[in-house]
């Protein structure tokens, strides 16, 4: 694919290959993905047909063939002439006259607190913020120089003032309405000043001067487009005379600005620590500000964990997994009965550790790690929270959390197991698949953290 990759773009710098108007700055024909293919260009028949002659050369040289049954153009603005032209020039492939193609991304995450939709809403926007800071910061990306030139005009000074167009993709509106929630997070460095906006970049304590100065009142005589430095002249700041304090704060802020001949550079500043690397985590906790943290997330949340079961134990911890007795609430009919006793209803607290399969599992791993068990949910998650958390003990606290986990898990499997392929399995082979996932965890971090690999796989083997 780097091949064909270099084809297309050869055919473009040679001219034989005319850019989409929209590509033209960017220099860009094509993107690819795993299996698909999408080329750009003018739409003019000569260039249709050199990326045809692309496509031959390239199955010549490759032996790989494109499936014309599988592919479609899309045309904008086109005669219909010239669309009946290009498709039987395509071999009849089919054909869509559209005005825009979009795609967007859809992040699938999870937290350590509630399930709440505000906190679902506050991931997925801490995620969309990832895509301003490329913006900012990732100068090298293709999306990223499509969305300067195509959406901002060319500069991304432009983000603070570009609004949303019914003619924009969801996902670029969605990117421009969180402008004021990104604002205070992208600070812009001055040096010579000559690309920092005087009324709408963040560069002064005061964030955005229109916004401090009420821009919709007055504009004191200085354009929208003017930059710090255009208000700067020998030694001198060419603004008017004060007439409010904030117009006088400003001048107070100019008086200890200087300039320099270096370029001006942005910087992702959170809670004032600066970064410059994007952190979805930080971002999310700024979003969601100050919260007290559940007493159980040490337990569930640990280094070293498997993160299947640190968020499969996450669900059964807010018991959100969909036990009987939740599915019966919810007027669902089905059996109470719990299927791996048949003798007890079905709910959380039954499953971990009141049914005597579940339990005798438990007490296996629990005493393997030097553990006494307890049946009670709850005091289980009391014993587990006690656990010493100091550095000598560390190594016995990740392994009592592994074990205890892994069970969780292989029991809720089991349970799915018998409900819906109707297969069932022992209590020692159970934990024969706990105790391969114990071991195989345990050294998968042999190489990085070589001495707590081995005490934990020694521990874990001495009682065995």
């Amino acid at each position: 694919m780097n091949c064909l990759s270099f084809m297309l773009n050869s055919a473009a710098v040679q001219e034989k290959i005319k850019y989409h108007a929209n590509c033209k700055k960017m220099k860009m024909t094509h993107l690819s993905f795993a299996d698909d293919l999408l080329i750009f260009i003018d739409g003019s028949i000569e260039s249709v047909q050199q990326v045809l002659h692309v496509l031959k050369e390239f199955e010549q040289r490759s032996g790989l063939t494109i499936s014309m049954q599988k592919s479609s153009f899309f045309a904008s603005g086109l005669p219909d002439q010239v669309i009946d032209t290009i498709q039987a020039s395509t071999g009849d492939i089919t054909s869509h006259n559209t005005a825009r193609v979009a795609w967007e991304t859809v992040v699938l995450t999870k937290q350590q607190g509630g399930l709440g939709v505000k906190d679902l809403q506050t991931w997925n926007k801490a995620c969309c913020l990832k895509l301003v800071w490329l913006l900012f910061f990732r100068s090298g990306s293709i999306w990223v120089a499509w969305f300067i030139e195509v959406i901002l005009k060319g500069s991304i000074h432009n983000y603070w003032t570009t609004k949303p167009k019914a003619s924009f993709s969801w996902l670029a509106n969605k990117l421009l309405k969180l402008k004021d929630v990104v604002f205070p997070l992208i600070k812009l460095r001055l040096e010579n000043g000559m690309s920092a906006r005087f009324w709408f970049d963040n560069w002064s304590p005061f964030g955005s001067i229109a916004t401090y100065l009420n821009l919709t009142g007055s504009r004191l005589g200085i354009p929208l487009s003017a930059t710090v430095a255009s208000l700067y002249r020998n030694g001198n700041w060419r603004l008017p005379p004060a007439r409010s304090e904030q117009q006088t704060q400003l001048q107070i802020h100019l008086t200890t600005v200087n300039l320099t001949s270096d370029k001006d550079y942005f910087e992702w500043e959170i809670d004032s620590r600066v970064t410059t690397t994007f952190s979805t985590g930080d971002v999310y906790t700024y979003l969601r500000g100050t919260v007290n943290e559940v007493d159980w997330a040490t337990v569930v949340w640990n280094s070293y964990g498997i993160p299947c079961h640190n968020f499969h134990t996450w669900l059964m911890i807010l018991d959100r997994c969909p036990t009987r007795d939740r599915l019966l609430r919810w007027g669902i009919s089905v059996s109470h009965l719990y299927l791996l006793c048949n003798n007890a209803s079905e709910s959380r607290d039954h499953i971990y550790f009141d049914c005597n399969f579940s339990f005798d599992l438990w007490a296996i791993s629990a005493r393997r790690c030097g553990l006494t068990p307890n049946r009670s949910w709850s005091d289980t998650i009391t014993q587990l929270k006690s656990l010493p958390m100091d550095r000598s003990s560390r190594p016995h606290r990740l392994l009592v959390l592994l074990a205890w986990k892994s069970t969780i898990y292989w029991v809720w499997n089991e349970r799915n197991a018998r409900l819906y392929s109707n297969t069932y399995r022992s209590i020692d082979s159970l934990f024969k698949t706990i105790d391969l996932q114990i071991r195989n965890k345990t050294q998968s971090f042999r190489v990085t953290n070589p001495r707590l690999s081995s005490q934990l796989l020694q521990s874990w083997i001495r009682l065995a």
